[in-house]
Parts: structure tokens; C-alpha cells; sequence
């Protein structure tokens, strides 16, 4: 992309122009149709014929469209129709002839004289639900072929004839054959002979049918959202996060230890029983950090709690709010998936029952509301532009009847009766915000008690307090030992100083003694020897005595005679004697400093020792009182701090908001029946209807196709609710395209993007040809081929490979692994370990920490992997594949393993569990999955009733659900040479594997799966698979 772009948001018509080919689906041919003529003259098409007659026709097209323009009218032209033939007489799936697929569909303009024009916006097309990949059970061909085709168009057609040309060339592109109506008009090329396109098991109805079109109402939401932001320009900050597609910084999460602001603001959490895992709790703690115009992304593998972190979010907006005493919080969910927004609707559903959680409200079909069009079916509460389930609950009488019961609860909790809901919602605002303080005060005094201790995050209070205390109370018993040593120390130089003084005078003694000796011993000596001891007798004589003298004391010893220097040497005595003392004196000087130095600083280990016994004693008593006499709270680390904090408060505060906010729903409800109010469409009104609603849903699911019509008002013309949703959750967003998900965000200021990129992908509904060609129109890339483009691709930004989960990503200011932008939830509680060690291996880095313990070989009926040799071939129908013997072998499976199968799990009660409930089968092919329930209907029909139906599809058919084994039908035959689909990307495979809780069964040819090329999905996969050649089938 260039520069400006880069720096720029991504235009929003780039999304809106991809949204336009989600509207090419099949235009429906009504069943009182009846066929067209059409002619050419000189070039020029017309219809030449239809009923009534050609006037009143061309009239009543006029009459159905909204889109005249200049005289004319968007028209589309079906040559055929494709419907499931009678099967032992009886139409399949109920299919009638008129409610064919149309397989082609021809774009143009129609005036009121019935000539036909092509239409320059748009160009032939083959239904987009008819092309692989594709959920539906047929199919004509592949989209990447209608891809193809379009890279190679040389340019748009000038007339119908071109058009009628294109359109031939691209069916024929894709299916390889032709209609035989579009044939006659836009022939082959010379030499060529094509043929009639045909499909097993469906009839081709030929003959022309036309009819108005406008975009048809799956995409008319979504667009005019789209031409209102473009339209108006309102701020838009959420969104423009979403597109801003700049590389952005990003920041760690949390770690633990400073997290305690957070935690105790953390008030949302509903199940007593249950509480959230670490990595659960970290996006908690980054959603309260979440500002306005932020996008919190959580990548969420299978089975590591994505919906369980889903009703903490609500738990913790709907509190919030109550505790604010403001509004009700609007909190939205969206997805594209159709079984991700019944598997909300149904937990969100099931919450009372699981917990326990007695409502002060007659209402009881749960927490979560469906925000959906009339004709959806579904077992759920659903709110329409029509019609809402709590409208039983606003008339006077049930209003009555839901104030009695209310009050009947209130009495019971606050054990008093007399009181009003006012003064009842007033008792429980208060109750909630001292439940709040508690909380608070809890966390603050772990978290001092924890930097107190200095502890490991994982250590328990009270054993890490005690071994503290312990550790400084052995600290200050060395250091009074210690002190006690150096006492005695300085006691000994003392002794030490004493002992040395009277040395000192001893030796002074001894000197003085012998010098006067000395003295003595010359004064008595003749004074002869003296003058005569220049004789050398004499000389030896004088000499005999003084050595005689000298020997006699010790100190004198050594010396010979008086000639050696006897005063000298008693000096030099009495100097070092003194010298000694000094010596002595400052050794121990230096030495009883030394011991007061040490004195001082054991004294100064002491007082901190005791100042810190003081201060984490005052730090664990603090937590005592708060804590109180629950051992299992009072000793909780704080790693688990939050795991009870979750089941004995947050739980308890969930409870306490549901009667607070049923409590304002009967004083808002009784205001509006005083005052006669009535819900409106007008942007007040209807904003404050779905807060109403949500104080006793709090959350609203919606699809993304049909959630703009709800949050759009009308004022003579449309309002959408710019920046008005709390929180809008994205579920399942590795599935969402971002031209579908993107304009919901305007709506909404902050949002939470939950989803895998890694399972399944979105079904995009343009090729990377057309989406190229809108990158170069909307200034994405300068050119078809630029690198700009794969840049957008790279960053999940593009229409025909993006999904909102990558953008998200992006857009994420928080990073916790090098590799993956965003959040990560890493406990996976569904998969016994040795199936989700396959996915760990092949995705996830790792990172996945297997909660269930394995099997002991004891309570296993089959094993994690295992494969099932099947011969046989497969064969192509139109863009898919079947195996039929495959199939075969799979059914022979369920028949020859059913009864065990049953009788192994067994339900609550002790009895045999259905094995629908138990059992799925996956395939990558529609047309496989097909060829298995053909199966199941001749050998085992009791499956495919309404109410006890085995899921068979593809990977599809199970996301967002788990099974207790899976079977696997690779649908390959003995013709496989390599190159299988689902190893085109992990992202199959891991879905397949990660459903199943137990096993992993795969029936189908082991030439697929190559144990030496285990850079491949399926490689990989085969060195867990394990072969049972005693059930190999060959065909």
C-alpha cells in the first residue's frame, strides 16, 4: 500500500465495494413465475416475450424496484435452475422445483421498453453459496476458479452480446460445461464442443426468468451502515483503531504482582462454583485497562474457555454499572457464525441453573437476548423490530404481579417486610458497594501482605507468613547470640588491656631493678681495677666480674661487659617494654572498636529484623481481619487470590446486581405505564428500550448482517447509534471477514475480539483478483500486482483472505507472546492430552495446557488416535469430492459400534447416552458429508430425525460444539497422489481434532496420511494416528 495510505485509516469503500459481492447470492425465482423470451435485433437484447403480456411485465418490474434510475432498472437474468432431484419419491430436503438455485446470474439494466443493457457496476455471476469452499451440501465449482476467470477478463463489457459472452465463458470456466439456453446466444469457440452441465442427484429447469434486484437483505443493513459513515463522517473512534493500518506499539500485560488496582475492580464473575484461570483473569485485568476507541483482542484456542470468560465481561460491565448507579450498560455480541450465537444464547441461558442463582424476576429465560429478524427459529428469547419478550411483563397487571414477587424476595433476603422496591433497590445498591469494598480491601491487603513477605506468587499466605516470621526470629536469635559473643569479646580486651598494663609494670620493674643493680654492682667495684685496667690481667680480671655481674640477671644476660653498651641497653629495655604497652594498648583499642562496630551493626540487623517482624505481622493481621476465618481464604496465594474472590464474592455480587437492576427495570417499567410512554423508533427511545431490556438481559446477541437495523433509530431518517454500544464482543472473529465486521464498530466504543485465526477461516465471498482490483481502485496499491497489496494481506486487512481477528490483532495495544499480538487464553479443559498435544504441535507453540488427565486404559472404549483403513476411489461433484465406499465404512463403523458406544457413557441417571450426542463426523467436502447421510437415511434413519440428529458436515458443522469421538472422512481414494485440501493450511485439521474429547477415529485411505512429511497437517497427524489392521475395509 502507499505511503499515504500507510500512514492513513484503510477508506471504508475498499470494505463496502467487498460487502457488494457478499450480496450476490442467488436471487430467488418466485414460484409464480413464469419464463421470459428474449430476442436480439441489430445487436441490441430485449425481451420479446412474457406474461401477462410484455406491457403489463415490464410495468410490474418497474413497480417492484426502488431503483429507477434515468428509466431504468437493475435487472437480473437466471437462464436455469438447479433442484435436488425426487428421492423414493419424495423430494430431499423438501426441495420443490421452483425454489431451485439459480446458477447463473446476469447482471443488466432494463428500460421501460424492455431493452436490456449491461450494467456497468456489476458482471456475471454463479451464486456464491454454489462454489467451494461453501457450507452447503452442493455445489457447481470452485470460487477460485471464478477467481481466475476474472484475473484473465480483458475488459467490461460494451453490450448485452458481451455480456451474454462473459457469462457463458465463466460458467463454463468453473463448471467446464454449458447452459443450453445461454449457449445458443453466446456459442462456444469454433471446434469446441461443450456439455450440457448436469449434476448427480439434481435436474437442470432451463428457461429464461428476470426479475428486479437490489442488494437482498443478508448485506442491506451492513451497506447502508457503510453509506452513512461514508456519508456523514461522524467520529468514529473505535473504527478508525480498527483501520488505522500503521504498525502500532505494544505493551506486556500486567504481571501478576502489579496488578492489585485492577483486581479489586474486578467485580465481574457469575458461577459460585467455577472461577476463571489465570489467563482468563489477565484479559479481565487489560479490559478494565481498555480506554474508549481501544481494542482488546483475546486469541481464543479451542476449548480454552472463551465463553466463561464471556459472562465474566458481562458480569463485569452490568455491576460496574450498578455500583455507578448510572445507566444499564449496552453490551453487544456479534458474530457471523450462526452456532457461535446459539452457543452464547444457550450458556447465557442456563446461568440460574447452574448456579443456583434464584431471580427476583418472573422472567426467566435467562441473561441473554436475541436481536433478530422475524422469521429466525430459534429457542431462544428474541427481540425483533416488532415484537420482545418482555412485553407480557409491561402491562399494569403482570407489572403487579412482578412487584409482588419481587417484594415477596426482598422480604426473605433482608428477613423484614413493609419495604418498597425503591427503598429495596436502595438496600441492595448499598449491599453491592460494601460487597465492593470488601473486595477492594481484600486484594489491597494481599497484595501489601505480598510484597510484605516477599514471596512467590504461588506461596500461601499463612505458610509463607510463618515461615517469614520464622526465618526473622531465627535472624534475631543469631543476632542476640551473636551479641552475646561480642560482649564477651570486649570483655576479654579489657582483660586483655588490664593484663598487658600490669606486664608493662612488671617489665618496668624488672628493668629499673637490674639497671640499679647494675649501679649498685660499679659503685661497690675498686676503684683500682679501674685505673689498672690498662694491665691486661687486670683488664681480664675487671672484665671476669662485670660479665659475672651482667650473667646474674636476665635482662643482662647477653651482654659481655660494660664496654657493650650496658646503660644503652637498658635504655632500649625500657623503650620497647614501653613501646609494647603502647602497641598492646592500641591493638585492643582498635580491637573494642571493632567489636562495638560489629555490636552496633548486629544492633541496627536487630531493629530491622524486628521492624520487619512488626511491620509483616501488622501486615498479616491486616489480612486476618479482612480475610476471617476461612482457612482456605486466609492461606490463598496470590495466584489463587482471585479463584476465591470469584466464588465467594464476584458470584455473590453478580447476584446482588441481577436484583438491583430487576428492581429498576419495575420502577422505570411502572414509570412508563404512569406516564405513557411508548417505545418509539427515535434515537432516545430507542436506546433507552435496550437498556431497559438489558437490565434484565444484559446480553444481546446479535449476527453482524442484522445487528445495524437494531441499533439504527429513525427521525425521518436513519440515526445510527454512532459510538454508543459499552462493549461490543466479536465471537468466533477468526471467522469474520473484515468487510462484514468492520462498521459495527462505529457504533461502539470499546470492543473485545475473541477467536482463533488458526480454526476456521471465514467463507470470503470475492477472489483475490476482484479484491486486488478494488485495492488499486481505492488507492490501496498503485497497481494489480504491487507489493502494497500483499502487505494488506499480510496484515489481515484484505477482503478476499482478512479476517477481523487479525486486524484485531493489530490493532491490539497489548502483546504477551513475541509471536502473537494480543491475549492468548492457554487452559484447555476439553481434549484428553495426547489429542490436544497434536494441536499444541502443529499451531500452538506449546502453549496449550492440557487441564484433563488421561484415560487410564480402564475407562477407554477406543483410543485418542486411531485410523481405519478404507480402500476405494473417489470422485468429483462439481467443485466437491465423495468417496461413497468411504461412506459405507463409516456408517458400517456407527452400526458395529453403536451399542458399546451408548453403553459405555452413560448419562447422569445411568442409562445409555444417544449416540448422537456422542458421535460426529467431519469431512472437508460437502459432497461427502452428503454422500454419509444418504447412508445413514437407508441404514440407520433413526439419526436423521429433528430431534436426535447426528451432526455429519464439514469442519463447519462442529466448530463452536465438541463431541466425546470423531470420526474423520478424508474422502480420498486409492487415486490420492498428494496435495490433499486439508493440508492446504492447519486450520482444518485443528478444528477436526480439537472437537473431540476422547478420540480421534479417522476411516479412510492411509496413503492421505505420510508419517515421513510431517511439515504437513496430515503428516504430522499420522504419527499419533494408531492402524487397527484387523478393521481395515478395502473396496
Amino acid at each position: 500500500m502507499n505511503d499515504t495510505v500507510q500512514n492513513r485509516l484503510l477508506p471504508l469503500p475498499y470494505w463496502r465495494a467487498a460487502l457488494a459481492e457478499v450480496s450476490l447470492l442467488h436471487p430467488e425465482v418466485a414460484p409464480d413465475s413464469k419464463p421470459i423470451a428474449l430476442t436480439e435485433n441489430d445487436g441490441a437484447w430485449r425481451v420479446a416475450q412474457a406474461a401477462p403480456d410484455l406491457a403489463s411485465w415490464i410495468e410490474a418490474q418497474f413497480n417492484a424496484s426502488k431503483l429507477e434510475r434515468a428509466g431504468r432498472i437493475p435487472f437480473v437474468l437466471i437462464p436455469a435452475r438447479l433442484a435436488l432431484e425426487a428421492s423414493h419419491g419424495a423430494k430431499q430436503d423438501g426441495a420443490e422445483l421452483h425454489k431451485g438455485a439459480s446458477v447463473l446470474c446476469i447482471p443488466c439494466l432494463l428500460d421501460r421498453q424492455g431493452v436490456l443493457s449491461p450494467d456497468p457496476e456489476r458482471m456475471p455471476w454463479i451464486p456464491r453459496e454454489l462454489l467451494e469452499p461453501t457450507l452447503q451440501r452442493t455445489s457447481v465449482g470452485a470460487l477460485a476458479s471464478v477467481d481466475e476467470f476474472i484475473g484473465a477478463l480483458p475488459e467490461q463489457a460494451t453490450g448485452m452480446g458481451d455480456t451474454f459472452h462473459v457469462a457463458a465463458r465463466l460458467f463454463e470456466a468453473v463448471t467446464g460445461a454449458g447452459l443450453p439456453g445461454l449457449c445458443a446466444m453466446a456459442p462456444a469457440e469454433p471446434g469446441q464442443r461443450l456439455p450440457n452441465f448436469a449434476l448427480d442427484e439434481h435436474r437442470l429447469v432451463s428457461g429464461w426468468h428476470g426479475m428486479p434486484y437490489e442488494p437482498p437483505i443478508v448485506a442491506r443493513h451492513l451497506l447502508k451502515l457503510y453509506d452513512r459513515i461514508i456519508a456523514e463522517g461522524p467520529p468514529t473512534p473505535l473504527l478508525d483503531t480498527l483501520r488505522t493500518v500503521a504498525d502500532r506499539l505494544a505493551r506486556a500485560p500486567l504481571p501478576l504482582q502489579q496488578t492489585a488496582p485492577y483486581d479489586g475492580q474486578t467485580v465481574g464473575h457469575m458461577h459460585p462454583l467455577h472461577h476463571l484461570s489465570p489467563s482468563q483473569r489477565t484479559a479481565m485485568v487489560e479490559l478494565q485497562r481498555l480506554a474508549e476507541g481501544q481494542i482488546l483482542a483475546v486469541n481464543g484456542p479451542p476449548g480454552t474457555g472463551k465463553t466463561t470468560l464471556l459472562h465474566s465481561v458481562v458480569a463485569q460491565l452490568w455491576v460496574d454499572a450498578a455500583l455507578a448507579g448510572g445507566d444499564c450498560p449496552l453490551i453487544v455480541v456479534a458474530s457471523t457464525n450462526v452456532k457461535a450465537v446459539e452457543n452464547v444464547l444457550d450458556s447465557f441461558a442456563k446461568i440460574s441453573a447452574e448456579t443456583g442463582h434464584r431471580r427476583w424476576h418472573p422472567y426467566g429465560r435467562g441473561f441473554g437476548l436475541f436481536l433478530a429478524s422475524e422469521s429466525r427459529q430459534t429457542e431462544h428469547p428474541v427481540c425483533t423490530g416488532k415484537s420482545h419478550p418482555f412485553e407480557e411483563f409491561e402491562t399494569p397487571e403482570m407489572l403487579a404481579a412482578a412487584e409482588r414477587h419481587y417484594l415477596d424476595c426482598a422480604a426473605m433476603h433482608f428477613r423484614r417486610r413493609g419495604d418498597g422496591v425503591g427503598t429495596v433497590v436502595h438496600d441492595l445498591h448499598a449491599e453491592l458497594k460494601a460487597l465492593a469494598a470488601h473486595l477492594d480491601t481484600l486484594v489491597a491487603a494481599r497484595h501489601t501482605l505480598f510484597h510484605a513477605l516477599g514471596q512467590d506468587v504461588d506461596d500461601g499466605a499463612v505458610a509463607s507468613y510463618r515461615a517469614l516470621l520464622a526465618t526473622l526470629n531465627e535472624e534475631l536469635t543469631r543476632c542476640r547470640e551473636l551479641l552475646a559473643q561480642l560482649r564477651a569479646r570486649l570483655d576479654e580486651s579489657e582483660q586483655a588491656a588490664d593484663a598487658a598494663l600490669r606486664a608493662y609494670e612488671a617489665r618496668r620493674d624488672d628493668i629499673m631493678q637490674a639497671e640499679k643493680a647494675w649501679a649498685a654492682y660499679l659503685a661497690d667495684a675498686s676503684i683500682w681495677l679501674d685505673l689498672f685496667s690498662f694491665v691486661p690481667a687486670v683488664r681480664r680480671r675487671r672484665m671476669a666480674r662485670d660479665r659475672q655481674v651482667l650473667m646474674a640477671h636476665p635482662l643482662t644476660a647477653d651482654l659481655q661487659h660494660r664496654a657493650d653498651g650496658v646503660p644503652g641497653h637498658f635504655h632500649t629495655l625500657k623503650k620497647e617494654a614501653l613501646q609494647h604497652k603502647n602497641d598492646t594498648a592500641a591493638e585492643l583499642l582498635a580491637l573494642k572498636g571493632e567489636l562495638a562496630r560489629q555490636g552496633d551493626e548486629v544492633k541496627q540487623e536487630m531493629a530491622r529484623a524486628e521492624t520487619e517482624r512488626a511491620r509483616i505481622t501488622s501486615a498479616f493481621a491486616a489480612w486476618r481481619d479482612v480475610a476471617g476465618d476461612d482457612p482456605e481464604l486466609l492461606d490463598a496465594s496470590l495466584a489463587n487470590l482471585n479463584e476465591h474472590l470469584d466464588k465467594k464474592v464476584r458470584a455473590r455480587m453478580f447476584a446482588v446486581a441481577d436484583w438491583y437492576w430487576s428492581g429498576q427495570w419495575i420502577l422505570e417499567v411502572r414509570h412508563r405505564i404512569r406516564s405513557g410512554i411508548k417505545d418509539t423508533k427515535g434515537r432516545s427511545k430507542l436506546e433507552a428500550k435496550y437498556r431497559r431490556f438489558a437490565k434484565l438481559s444484559p446480553c444481546l446477541v446479535s449476527n453482524f448482517h442484522m445487528a445495524p437495523s437494531f441499533f439504527t433509530a429513525w427521525e425521518g431518517e436513519d440515526m445510527p447509534f454512532w459510538n454508543t454500544i459499552d462493549l461490543l464482543v466479536v465471537d468466533e472473529a477468526g471467522q469474520v471477514s473484515p468487510d462484514i465486521g468492520a462498521p459495527m464498530f462505529a457504533l461502539a466504543r470499546r470492543a473485545m475480539v475473541v477467536g482463533d485465526t488458526f480454526q476456521i477461516e471465514p467463507v470470503w465471498n470475492s477472489g483475490e483478483a476482484t479484491d486486488r482490483a478494488n485495492a488499486v481502485k481505492f488507492g490501496l496499491a498503485p497497481a494489480f500486482h504491487d507489493p502494497a497489496y500483499d502487505r494488506l494481506e499480510q496484515g489481515g486487512y484484505a477482503s478476499a483472505s482478512g479476517s477481523l481477528m487479525r486486524i484485531a490483532n493489530r490493532s491490539c495495544a497489548v502483546q504477551q507472546y513475541e509471536d502473537v499480538r494480543g491475549l492468548m487464553l492457554t487452559e484447555h479443559r476439553r481434549c484428553v492430552p495426547e489429542l490436544i498435544d497434536y494441536c499444541n504441535r502443529l499451531i500452538y507453540a506449546g502453549r496449550l495446557e492440557p487441564k484433563r488427565a488421561s484415560l487410564p486404559p480402564a475407562e477407554r472404549i477406543l483410543p485418542p488416535f486411531e485410523l481405519i483403513h478404507v480402500g476405494g476411489r473417489d470422485a468429483r461433484r462439481g467443485g466437491s469430492r465423495y468417496n461413497e465406499f468411504e461412506a459405507a465404512a463409516v456408517v458400517d463403523w456407527l452400526k458395529a459400534h453403536r451399542a458399546d458406544i451408548e453403553r459405555h457413557y452413560l448419562d447422569d441417571a445411568g442409562k445409555p447416552t444417544p449416540i448422537w450426542k456422542l458421535v460426529g463426523i467431519v469431512t472437508p467436502f460437502a459432497a461427502q458429508a452428503g454422500a454419509i447421510e444418504r447412508r445413514l437415511r437407508r441404514d440407520m434413519p433413526d439419526l436423521l430425525r429433528k430431534d436426535s440428529r447426528l451432526t455429519v458436515g464439514t469442519v463447519h458443522a462442529l466448530q463452536g460444539a465438541e463431541r466425546a469421538i470423531v470420526l474423520f472422512s478424508p474422502t480420498y481414494g486409492e487415486s490420492f497422489n498428494g496435495g490433499a485440501f486439508f493440508d492446504q493450511k492447519p486450520n482444518m485439521l485443528n478444528v477436526a481434532v480439537s472437537r473431540a474429547r476422547d478420540s480421534f477415529i479417522v476411516i479412510g485411505n492411509r496413503k492421505v496420511f505420510d508419517a515421513s512429511r510431517t511439515a504437513l497437517p496430515s503428516g504430522l497427524l499420522a504419527t499419533y494416528l494408531v492402524e487397527r489392521s484387523r478393521e481395515t475395509v478395502e473396496g
